[in-house]
Formats: structure tokens, sequence, C-alpha cells
């Protein structure tokens, strides 16, 4: 499974039925007082073994805490649970609230500590893996590297060196388990 957030447009724009462009977590309500909103934020899933993507939930928001984001994430692993579909890992790009996200759902994605992965919320025996895109982690690299001191460089490119471990075992895993 996939998330990721996106900035769209700030407007209203009558569908014929209502008016959309307003905040919208799903719940139902549809007032002008709501905020508009500023981000969408998708889920999708893609299978381990095949090249096609289905998106599966989308949330119009005005920006989201992290225990919403992590709430949602968990929900839409109970749900696919629901549908027969066994989520394996989640993969998203790499903004804090993402890794507060997954050590709000129980990884540690500490350097000396590391687990990159938490329980299935429908099934303790299954781990689901944290994956952050790796396009988006080399962008934040390029940027880091033009504000910050050499040690601190080092120390980041060992912690990665070390996360990609896990990237391999979760290779690994899928390769021979499933």
């Amino acid at each position: 499974m996939m998330f990721d957030e996106l900035a769209i447009r700030k407007q209203v724009q009558w569908n014929g039925k209502q008016n959309v462009g307003f905040v919208n977590m799903g719940t139902g309500i549809d007032d002008d007082s709501l905020p508009l909103a500023t981000e969408v934020l998708m889920f999708l899933v893609t299978p381990l073994n095949s090249a096609w993507k289905i998106p599966i939930a989308y949330f119009l928001t005005d920006g989201l805490s992290m225990d919403v984001k992590a709430n949602l994430v968990k929900e839409a692993i109970i749900h696919l649970h629901d549908a027969n579909i066994r989520v394996a890992a989640i993969v998203c790009d790499g903004p804090s609230t993402n890794f507060s996200v997954g050590v709000k759902l129980g990884a540690d994605l500490s350097v000396v500590n590391m687990k990159p992965y938490f329980s299935h919320p429908c099934n303790d025996t299954w781990n689901v893996y944290l994956v952050f895109d790796a396009a988006h982690m080399l962008k934040l690299m390029h940027i880091l590297t033009s504000l910050h001191s050499t040690f601190i460089i080092y120390y980041i490119i060992h912690s990665i060196m070390y996360y990609n471990t896990y990237i391999i075992v979760l290779y690994m895993y899928n390769t021979y388990n499933v």
C-alpha cells in the first residue's frame, strides 16, 4: 500500500449536485463552513509481483496531524484485510510526519534499535514494513548536503545503509515466503 499527500488548488466548484473543494474526511459532513482543502491524501494498492496500482481512498485535507494520518493508515490496512488483501509494506515519502506515523503504528526507526515494521492490526504474526520512497529520500539527501556539515552527512549515510539491510530482508521474505 502507498500513501502520499499532494498539494491542490484552493477552490470551490459546483459539480451539479453540491459544492466540492472543502475539507472532506469521509464523515458525510457537507457544510460550507468547513475550510477549503489544500491537500489530498491518496491511498493506493499495488501488488508485490505485478505492475498495476488501484486507488482505494482519498481525503481532501487542510493539513493532517500525525495521529489522524496514522489512524487513516491503520483503517486502510484493516479494510484491505476485510477484502482479503494482505498489506506487506507501506510505501511513502520521507517527511517527518510520515516517520512519526510509522512510530505511532509501532515501528522503531532509530539507528540503534532499527525495527522498520509494525504488527499487522488484524494478525499479530504478520509484519507490515515501512519503505520510504528512494527518489524522495535522495532529494532530501541533496538538500542536506547543501546545508549541513560532513559529519552529519556521514551519520545519515550510515543510517541509510543500516536501513537498506532491512529492505533486503523484506525482499528476501517476499521472494521466498509468499
